[in-house]
C-alpha cells in the first residue's frame, strides 16, 4: 500500500513561544552588601500573516556602603520594561506594523516613558520559513513620551520627542536548540 503526502501536525501552542527567565545575586563583607534580582517574560507568535512579540522585565538592585560608624551609603535602582511588537504580512517578505513600549529607570531619571511607532520590515526569508530561520530589517519611526523623577538639565519634568529606530534581527531554530542574535540603532 503506497502511503499519500503527510498530514501536517497542528501545533497544540498554535505558534505561540513562551520563554521566562531570572535571576539574582547576594554578596557581602564586613564594609557593603549588595543584591540584585532580575526576572523577565516574553510571548511570540509568528505566521505567514501575523507576527506578535510581548514581553516584560525588572530588574532591582540594592547596595550599602559603611563609611564610617556613622555614615552609610545606600543605593537603589529599579527598572522595568513592557513591550509589544504587531506586524501584518504585505507579502512573503515585506511587513507593515509598530511597537510600543512603557518603562521606568531609576538610574536614567525615567520615572516613566512612553513610545510607539509604526514600521516596515523585510525579512531576508519568506516568512512561512520564520520558525526554523528568519533575518529582519526593521524600520520604525515613531514619538517618546518622558515623566521625568527630577527636574532634568534642561529644566524639563516632561518631555515627548520624535524618535526613530533601524532593527535587525536573526533567528535560527533548529531540532538541536536555537540562535538568536540583535542590533539596534535608534536616535532621538
Amino acid at each position: 500500500q503506497e502511503a499519500g503526502p503527510a498530514e501536517p501536525t497542528k501545533d497544540p501552542w498554535n505558534y505561540w513561544v513562551f520563554r521566562a527567565n531570572g535571576g539574582g545575586n547576594l554578596s557581602g563583607e564586613s564594609l557593603n552588601k549588595s543584591h540584585s534580582y532580575r526576572g523577565s517574560f516574553s510571548a511570540s507568535r509568528t505566521t505567514e500573516i501575523w507576527k506578535v512579540s510581548l514581553s516584560a522585565g525588572r530588574n532591582t538592585n540594592r547596595s550599602e556602603f559603611i563609611v564610617d560608624p556613622t555614615l552609610t551609603i545606600v543605593s537603589r535602582q529599579s527598572s522595568w520594561n513592557v513591550s509589544g511588537l504587531v506586524v501584518k504580512s504585505l507579502g512573503p517578505r515585506w511587513s507593515f506594523g509598530g511597537r510600543s513600549n512603557a518603562s521606568h529607570s531609576s538610574y536614567s531619571n525615567t520615572n516613566t516613558s512612553f513610545m510607539a511607532a509604526p514600521g516596515i520590515e523585510f525579512d531576508v526569508f519568506p516568512y512561512k520559513v520564520s520558525s526554523q530561520r528568519s533575518l529582519t530589517f526593521q524600520y520604525t519611526l515613531g514619538a517618546t513620551h518622558y515623566n521625568y523623577r527630577d527636574v532634568t538639565i534642561y529644566d524639563r519634568l516632561t518631555e515627548t520627542v520624535p524618535h526613530h529606530a533601524l532593527n535587525v534581527s536573526l533567528g535560527l531554530r533548529q531540532p538541536w536548540g536555537s540562535i538568536s542574535a540583535s542590533a539596534s540603532l535608534t536616535q532621538h
